[in-house]
């Protein structure tokens, strides 16, 4: 079994891990980055450290998942952050012809396709 933090963005429901999540925190608190890598849309303060938010969605109301991989700390842009599910651990591949690298699966809700966050492959995005 798995349980999953749910968010909402770009009209579709995605799911990560919820050992990886350590806050949900507003959009307000976002700065900008100067100059940051593409896909990097600013960062956002963690215990007097100025940690990296990735926008991979494009979102309009912003939330931020504040996320930890391999000891590292790292933000994800969302809309919305509806609820924690337990899941079995069967999911289904990914769909065919979609660009994000960092969907693993998909697991299948009474409510609909929950996608999968791999929290490797967005930590990945950051680089070292």
């Amino acid at each position: 079994m798995t349980s999953l933090v749910c968010f909402e963005s770009d009209r579709a429901e995605f799911g990560v891990p919820i050992e990886s999540v350590l806050q949900i925190r507003s959009g307000e608190d976002l700065f900008s980055l100067p100059d940051s890598r593409p896909g990097v849309v600013g960062f956002i303060e963690c215990d007097g450290v100025a940690v990296a938010v990735l926008d991979s969605f494009g979102v309009e109301n912003r939330h931020v998942l504040l996320l930890n991989y391999g000891g590292r700390t790292f933000g994800l842009l969302v809309d919305l952050v509806t609820k924690v599910i337990t899941t079995d651990d069967s999911l289904g591949p990914p769909p065919r012809g979609q660009q994000r690298e960092w969907i693993v699966g998909v697991a299948s809700l009474d409510e609909g396709l929950l996608f999968v966050v791999d929290v490797e492959a967005l930590d990945k995005r950051l680089g070292s």
